[in-house]
């Protein structure tokens, strides 16, 4: 029995899409929302039952149908995510988590477990001149709410994995683009500034983001999968193709596009500024409403090294790995759009 959450999200349809090639169907039962109140939810359900894949509404916050799934899995997919961070409300990345693991007791000795975390838990790193690794000491505490609680779902899994005995992976995700990604998120909003010709994708962004397509990002979690930590182990991957800038991913986008690219260098004092108040978030967190914070955090992304991650494992994961690139990526994409071009 294979239970999955989140498979209705953006990474989540992706996965359980490829999961559904690679093991039998019949196994797999997929945890949803169970308020279905707009289209991406409805899409979602759409996605699952097009594959044949059954799935139980289920509130992981409240618990409303934890009662109803089935105990002992030998293996659980937990990718069900809040990963807007201007919500105010991350309950289900550590209430719901907790309410999880109680809701399968008992616990199959062995059990295999793959939890989507985030990059964010590593916000606020001393040293952003080098790149986040699996071995970096995690700081007290991250400058976002999404963050800090993911941070604390990661320390109850690991320590339920000790008590419980099971396998634990923790796949921390950086940026994730490709078809079906949030409308006016990072990605999204590239593309769309650099058709309108906007100065912001002129500018000379410093702060480099990794990066990875849905589709790897997809594979490599059932990847992981495959080769589990030992049981009351775990295990930790920060999985990163490239790790580009948003000045170099609009250069990307102009020269894919056709659009002449003209850069708008500001010089390094105003960069360096820019840093300043960057890595020290933490005390304007303070001072600022939710909402503003939240784009004050979201431009500390690129002007720092925020997103950035260096990992040697990852290809370790699936031999022969080829994972695709952004420029070609869009490349690809172009092609489709427009086939006659």
């Amino acid at each position: 029995m294979i239970l999955v959450t989140g498979s209705t999200g953006f990474i989540g349809r992706e996965f359980i899409r490829q999961l559904s090639q690679k093991v039998d169907r019949k196994d797999i039962l997929c945890l949803v929302y169970d308020v279905c109140d707009n289209e991406l939810e409805r899409s979602g359900r759409k996605n699952l039952d097009d594959l044949g894949v059954a799935y139980l509404p289920v509130d992981l916050i409240s618990g409303r149908g934890l009662d109803k799934i089935p105990k002992s899995p030998d293996m659980i997919f937990h990718l069900a995510s809040v990963t807007i961070t201007a919500s105010r409300d991350h309950r289900v990345n550590d209430v719901g988590t907790r309410n999880l693991i109680n809701a399968i007791q008992p616990i199959k000795p062995g059990m295999n477990f793959i939890y989507t975390s985030t990059i964010c838990v590593n916000d606020m790193r001393e040293d952003f001149s080098k790149p986040i690794t699996e071995v970096m000491e995690l700081p007290v505490r991250p400058a976002n709410l999404y963050g800090r609680k993911k941070l604390i779902a990661e320390k109850f899994l690991k320590k339920a994995a000790a008590d419980f005995k099971f396998s634990l992976s923790i796949i921390r995700v950086c940026g994730v683009y490709g078809p079906g990604a949030r409308r006016n998120g990072l990605f999204d909003s590239i593309e769309k500034l650099v058709k309108s010709g906007s100065i912001l994708t002129r500018m000379n962004w410093p702060g480099k983001i990794s990066l990875i397509n849905v589709l790897d990002m997809a594979g490599f979690i059932f990847g992981v999968s495959v080769n589990p930590p030992e049981p009351s182990k775990w295990e930790v991957y920060i999985p990163s193709i490239e790790a580009l800038s948003m000045a170099e991913m609009s250069e990307i986008v102009h020269q894919e596009y056709g659009i002449k690219y003209r850069p708008l260098r500001l010089p390094s004092l105003f960069w360096n500024i820019c840093c300043f108040f960057a890595r020290h978030k933490n005390i304007i967190e303070y001072i600022l409403p939710h909402s503003v914070y939240d784009r004050f955090w979201q431009a500390c992304l690129l002007v720092n090294n925020e997103f950035w991650n260096v990992s040697e494992k990852i290809y370790k994961v699936i031999p022969g790995w080829k994972p695709l690139k952004y420029n070609v990526y869009y490349r690809n994409k172009i092609k489709t759009d427009n086939p006659n071009a």
